[in-house]
């Protein structure tokens, strides 16, 4: 009897639930970081910058240093509320300005009150304003938080604990640059929708351009987790190895002349952060309780206005007619990283413009015009198959065969990795094809029940590895895949491939 995929995740999530052992690591310290839900904390930033620039022959020092403290309480059914005060001492040119100021956000269903203490005059003010649709949905922030774990479990946890906050605590250290953080950029983007990545793209700010910034950015992050509770009690970090100089020439020969109108040749700056760091420590993890203070309570409404006059909104400009958007002709590139061919076969591309593969439609479908990028995505003609698309970023698949329980099924070898806490599992069973020397894979990213029993949902993958790190993924509809069997992945793959 052929063994379906569920079969094996089953078996593979027994079997590393059963290898779980006790003692401190890496992965079980971030795993309790993250096991409770927060209600409420209070915590305090201290921050440090010191940043010089010199152009043209002129030299500017920039100093901030300042403590921001916020407590934070969700408790409420009905509304949230943040309070902040922030006690600030700027720097610059030779002048020193301190800033002192104190405010509350209140979020309820359909709105937000703000409440403003005038530093000068400690008078308080509140606007009102309409809570905007948050674009990053429950599913959303849930993958955001899962690929941060994942970065954080890359760290490395120190032999011995340290007192913090009169707190026996767990250290982790983690060096890092920015590029750990680009599956959560492409998460985030996806999210975000047109609205916001079409004005940054009208920028020449696409997706790309924005993860090649990443590896400017260097993170030396200490993190200090109770032994006690798990929650975070303090953390560091550490950005003066960023190199600033160079980000900023990147951005100025990127956007060219996008900057032109502001008068400055970015690409003469010479910048060096001497200090950037941030040190925040947490306290009363679901213990804190907000509220407004008797004079926040008292505040004048404030609209939106500008000196005490609406500004009136200005006549909106028509609309141009829309021009009829020209079909692809074979063979001619429809858009970055994707190619339609002459002979009906499409030629996926990387970030880097090399060639990937060439992949075909299955049998019966032939791929439509209607693609989309990044990620890069083809339909198929008659079907709701959301296709094909690449991204360099799936290290998680790599994290499978290298630390997932192995076995072989059926002739088949296969690889799984199960969170008991997070109640997600990953399968994969190599297909024994090649492409190019590369395995090809199926593979499924799954939630399980709360007893890890049986699966809430799951998607389901053909991907083969064509650089470290760098994964061709094929998403495969689960409503039609998901009682095939090993054959069945295969077959579609050497359609396909």
């Amino acid at each position: 009897m052929k063994k379906k995929l569920f079969a094996t995740l089953a078996a593979g999530a027994l079997c590393v639930a059963a290898l779980c052992g006790c003692g401190a690591t890496t992965e079980k310290v971030v795993d309790k970081m993250f096991e409770e839900e927060v209600e409420s904390v209070s915590f305090t930033t201290d921050m440090e910058v010191e940043f010089s620039a010199g152009m043209s022959g002129m030299n500017v020092d920039i100093g901030l240093n300042g403590t921001l403290e916020t407590e934070y309480d969700s408790s409420d059914e009905d509304e949230k509320i943040a309070h902040a005060t922030v006690d600030m001492k700027v720097s610059a040119m030779g002048q020193n300005e301190k800033v002192k100021t104190e405010s509350y956000a209140v979020t309820g269903d359909k709105e937000v009150k703000t409440y403003m203490k005038d530093p000068d005059s400690g008078e308080w003010t509140v606007t009102t304003a309409e809570v905007e649709e948050n674009p990053l949905d429950d599913k959303t922030v849930k993958k955001l938080k899962n690929e941060f774990m994942d970065v954080l479990k890359t760290a490395e946890l120190q032999k011995k604990t340290e007192k913090v906050e009169g707190e026996d605590c767990y250290v982790l250290k983690l060096n890092a640059t920015g590029e750990v953080f680009e599956g959560m950029l492409g998460i985030a983007w996806d999210a975000l929708g047109e609205d916001v990545t079409g004005e940054l793209e009208d920028m020449k700010v696409d997706e790309k351009t924005v993860v090649s910034y990443l590896s400017y950015l260097n993170f030396d992050t200490t993190i200090y987790a109770s032994k006690k509770s798990g929650h975070a009690v303090k953390l560091v970090i550490d950005m003066a190895e960023t190199d600033t100089e160079g980000l900023i020439k990147k951005i100025s020969k990127d956007m060219g002349s996008d900057l032109s109108g502001l008068g400055v040749d970015l690409s003469a700056i010479t910048a060096e952060i001497d200090a950037l760091n941030f040190s925040v420590v947490f306290t009363d993890w679901n213990d804190t309780k907000v509220s407004l203070s008797k004079d926040a309570k008292n505040a004048t409404e404030q609209d939106f206005s500008l000196g005490g006059i609406d500004v009136p909104e200005p006549d909106p400009e028509p609309e141009p007619e829309p021009e009829p958007e020209p079909e692809p002709d074979p063979g001619i590139d429809t858009g970055d990283g994707l190619q339609l061919n002459a002979d009906g076969s499409v030629t996926l591309y990387d970030y880097d413009d090399k060639a990937v593969v060439d992949f075909f439609a299955p049998e019966g479908y032939s791929f439509s015009e209607d693609y989309s990028y990044p990620p890069y995505s083809f339909g198929l003609e008659g079907s709701d198959w959301n296709t094909i698309f690449v991204a360099t970023s799936y290290t998680a698949w790599d994290d499978v065969l290298e630390d997932g329980d192995y076995q072989n099924d059926d002739g088949y070898d296969t690889y799984s990795v199960m969170d008991e806490t997070e109640h997600t599992v990953k399968v994969m069973v190599d297909l024994g094809m090649t492409i190019d020397g590369s395995r090809v894979y199926a593979a499924i990213d799954g939630e399980l029940e709360d007893d890890n029993s049986e699966l809430k949902w799951a998607s389901y993958y053909i991907l083969f590895s064509y650089e470290s790190g760098k994964w061709v993924q094929v998403t495969l509809p689960s409503t039609e895949v998901e009682e095939w069997d090993y054959e069945d992945f295969a077959d579609i793959a050497d359609q396909m491939f």
